[in-house]
């Protein structure tokens, strides 16, 4: 039983430690993690025996200037638990949408914990779309397994308090409230033996948070439950805006500075400014006595080391050793405390030692002591993060360095590549180097550099005295094993149909990311006392959007990437002429000279020209486009096929394309696709028409009118403030075109001239940007409302309008197989009466109840048409959905239509 009580505990340390790992080494750390400001904050921690965990929903729903205050402000062991990683959100900076958005917006909140400090959890959840129903998010999530991964957080944190989002309310955006009702009965399950024992067998052990709290009064969309009278309710109010003087802020305002990371969601980027800032929490559960008037959330609760009393009470004598060994600990850190010095941090290295020491023969002392089992496990699972916070503090005292720099970010199986080490010691105190090592997965070689070109020797001896800024140089070259595993997210859908994820290498569950394949770590002595400092290994290179210096970890990627380019291809099956081209391209990662094939596989009775091509690549990144042509059989039904592109170099077959996601605020992440296409054969008709596009903050649209055989040209600064726009039959505006292009607000009066003039405007959807100014034909506002169920029924108010009969008959349907939801971000029903509503659709959930309009919205305006569309286009036309593309290519072929449109 003890030998798999150790095994418990050192797997839940390795999760602790992950975690907290993942959570800091994304970046550089920022500057107040660094020099006697880092020793500051990190003594915090040293004496801190309390624990906090945060659920909400998606990335942006937590309390940030909270989560400052507990892990930077108290030195709090903090986690926050996020259900989903915000899968179905909007973008407002690229293109990327569902798994793709989900790893920006996961990568947006490790970008944010360098600011909070804070350990990073999810569930298995997929968020499918906004919500108006908890029922409809239980169903899809399927509500025990999340209930399920939930539990398994608080056993694995095992919190003392714990907060979430409220789990009541009828506003949107209900996924808010499955999390907070999903939080509430973890909150006692998670300590009940006979719920998912089989958690058991990976050395979880039931937990009991002591206190649940929801945040107060937070609304996501409209609010129309009864207020409780404050007075009635147990609230807990707190000054997250006090003024912390190691961070030189707030941490209110340093929540904000990490919360502005969150920027595909539109976060505002100014600072806050000083002053009180209430966060207000209200109790939900306990399992403690609680008294009125709470001022903290740990009211009632021990925070400091005396915390770990709790778990040896009863247990005589061990439990005497085990006062007396925390006693000890807190001696060092008071000790640490005053000895502590901003100008020479490193006074504070003789408590810091003898305090690591002391956690050591705690540690040590338990593990053989006549305690019992439940006692040792949770002692352990407190005094080995202790331990490593102990370590990490000796090393700020120090004013220990460890650069790891790999010379490639993007490294294939089998190939090379070089980690250079530097280590120094700043402070005057000397550290005695025993060793250097370079940790890499199974397979993979690491050999030091012994020599230089010269044959002289350079690899140092070992031990190593370092001081005063002195510094020691290694090198390591280090080969990658032929059956490396590849960087890809370790969660992934393999049925669509289901708002979960599957997990590939489920030892990484609950964790943002698999462990990166390189980390350096340097063993010292300080003294007596030996200690490590790691570090993931990091290629450095020079950021492409803003300037300065990026990093990212070493990446290990298929050798070659193969894309389809488009994605989805289509062709009325009406058509005389179905021949379509497709482009195969293939992006070479190797270093060395290789040749292979390209070809591309058609459905049975489709011919491909030609039927396979030579590619030869000669350098690193090497890029080859072929473009193949694709026809299908006479007589070809409707419907979806699939082509798929295959590379073969060296006898190995690539079937996978990369897509990477990169922008300034985050590390470089990788999603992998097939080397896919749709076909779509579509019984459908476009009339002749010129198409001027004006891309808002990216989407896809303009391939889906390129593959519809219209005439595209990308409008730019130039063309909306004096070319001739009356060239195009139709001008269309990307989506949130009026949040991310000031030509488009500067120039909006010479659209509005093309309308008056005759021209067809197609204004897609748009935020509360639209409401600053005029931007249509006459008075209008955006609103909130949206149709989230994508099976929703669709009413034609306007059964005559040409949209709805030219080219195309649009029928009942014509409204199946869209994904997510109709639309978003409708016009208000209120407004001038020149606008004509064509379309209405109703969720047929209670929280969103009523008929939505303003989802399709045209004003004529002299001798033209304006139209705004709420409907999610964005979203259908990428995934290949056939109505959406009749309805589409109705939208387009309006100028052609011939009803007259002057008034």
């Amino acid at each position: 039983m003890k030998r798999l009580s150790l095994i418990g505990h050192s797997l839940i340390a390795l999760a602790l430690l992950m975690a907290a790992t993942f959570s800091h080494a994304q970046l550089e750390p920022i500057p107040e993690d660094r020099g006697a400001s880092g020793l500051a904050l990190q003594l915090r921690k040293l004496d801190a025996g309390a624990t906090f965990l945060h659920t909400t929903a998606h990335p942006d729903d937590e309390d940030n200037g909270l989560l400052v205050m507990l892990s930077r402000g108290r030195g709090f062991r903090t986690a926050l638990l996020t259900a989903t990683r915000g899968d179905g959100g909007q973008n407002e900076i690229g293109p990327e949408l569902f798994e793709a958005i989900g790893i920006l917006r996961t990568e947006e909140l490790m970008a944010m914990h360098r600011y909070d400090g804070v350990d990073q959890y999810f569930t298995r959840a997929y968020e499918f779309g906004y919500s108006f129903s908890v029922e409809e998010t239980l169903e899809k999530w399927g509500k025990n397994e999340i209930f399920e991964d939930i539990v398994r957080i608080i056993r694995t944190v095992r919190p003392d308090v714990v907060v979430m989002l409220p789990p009541r309310g009828e506003g949107g955006g209900q996924h808010h409230q499955a999390s907070g009702l999903l939080t509430a009965e973890a909150f006692r399950a998670a300590a009940d033996p006979n719920r998912f024992p089989e958690q058991f067998e990976n050395g979880l052990r039931p937990w009991q948070p002591l206190k649940l709290y929801s945040r107060n009064r937070v609304g996501f969309g409209p609010r129309r439950q009864e207020q409780e009278p404050e007075e009635d309710l147990h609230l807990v109010h707190i000054d997250t805006g006090r003024y912390d003087p190691i961070l030189g802020r707030s941490y209110y305002q340093m929540g904000l500075e990490g919360r502005s990371n969150h920027r595909c969601q539109g976060m505002g980027q100014l600072r806050a400014f000083p002053g009180s800032r209430q966060s207000v929490w209200r109790l939900e559960d306990h399992v403690i006595e609680v008294a009125s008037g709470e001022s903290d959330l740990f009211d009632g609760i021990e925070t400091g080391l005396s915390r770990l009393e709790a778990f040896v009470a009863g247990e005589g004598e061990d439990a005497e050793l085990v006062g007396l060994g925390l006693n000890a600990i807190q001696k060092e850190v008071d000790a640490a405390n005053d000895a502590f010095d901003a100008k020479a941090p490193w006074k504070t290295v003789p408590a810091l030692r003898r305090g690591l020491e002391a956690v050591r023969k705690l540690r040590a002392s338990v593990a053989g002591s006549g305690l019992s089992e439940t006692a040792r496990y949770e002692l352990e699972h407190r005094l080995a993060p202790k331990e490593r916070d102990f370590e990490i503090a000796l090393g700020l005292a120090h004013g220990i360095g460890l650069d790891s720099v790999a010379d490639r970010g993007e490294v294939t199986r089998g190939s090379k590549l070089k980690v250079d080490i530097r280590v120094t010691n700043r402070s005057p105190q000397p550290v005695e180097l025993q060793s250097i090592d370079i940790e890499a997965p199974k397979g993979w070689s690491v050999a030091p550099i012994e020599t230089n070109d010269d044959g002289e020797d350079i690899f140092p001896n070992f031990p190593q005295t370092l001081s005063n800024n002195n510094a020691l140089d290694a090198g390591y070259d280090v080969a990658v094993a032929e059956d490396a595993s590849y960087d890809r997210p370790y969660w992934t859908r393999n049925d669509k149909t289901i708002d979960r994820f599957d997990l590939t290498e489920p030892e990484f569950f609950g964790l943002p990311w698999r462990r990166p394949s390189l980390y350096a770590t340097i063993a010292l002595r300080s003294g007596t006392t030996a200690f490590n400092v790691e570090r993931i290994v990091q290629y450095r290179y020079p950021g492409p959007w803003v300037g300065g210096e990026k990093q990212k970890q070493v990446s290990v990627l298929p050798l070659v990437s193969v894309t389809l380019s488009p994605g989805v291809i289509v062709f009325p099956t009406s058509a005389d002429d179905k021949t379509r081209p497709i482009s195969v391209n293939a992006l070479y990662r190797g270093t060395e000279p290789a040749q292979g094939t390209l070809s591309l596989e058609v459905p049975s009775g489709w011919t491909v020209e030609p039927a396979d091509a030579a590619i030869a690549f000669e350098r690193e990144n090497e890029a080859v486009s072929i473009r193949f042509r694709i026809m299908p059989p006479e007589g070809v039904a409707s419907g979806a096929y699939r082509v798929k592109a295959t590379a073969l170099l060296n006898g190995e077959a690539f079937r996978e394309g990369v897509q990477t996601i990169a922008y300034d605020h985050i590390q470089t992440r990788y999603l992998y696709h097939p080397a896919e296409a749709t076909v779509q054969a579509l019984d459908l008709a476009i009339a002749p028409v010129s198409v001027g596009y004006v891309m808002g903050v990216g989407d896809e649209i303009p391939t889906a009118i390129r593959q519809l055989g219209a005439k595209l040209a990308m409008l730019t600064t130039e063309d909306l403030a004096e070319g001739d726009l009356s060239q195009y039959d139709v001008i269309m505006t990307g989506i949130r075109a009026y949040l991310s292009r000031a030509d488009l607000r500067s120039y909006n009066h010479r659209l509005l001239d093309y309308v008056w003039s005759g021209g067809t405007l197609l204004v897609q959807y748009n935020k509360f940007e639209f409401n600053r100014a005029q931007w249509g034909p006459y008075p209008k506002k955006v609103s909130r409302n949206r149709v989230t169920v994508e099976e929703a029924p669709i009413d034609i108010l306007v059964p005559d309008h040409p949209v709805f009969n030219t080219p195309n008959k649009i029928t009942e349907d014509d409204w199946g197989g869209w994904v997510q939801e109709r639309g978003l971000y409708f016009l208000d029903p209120e407004g001038d009466p020149h606008y004509t509503e064509l379309l209405a659709s109703e969720d047929p959930w209670e929280y969103n109840e009523g008929v939505k309009t303003g989802m399709l919205v045209e004003a004529k305006y002299g001798k033209g048409r304006w139209i705004y569309i709420g409907l999610g286009f964005f979203r259908q036309l990428p995934a290949g959905v056939p109505s959406a593309y009749r309805l589409f290519a109705n939208l387009l072929s309006l100028p052609k239509s011939g009803d007259g449109t002057g008034e």
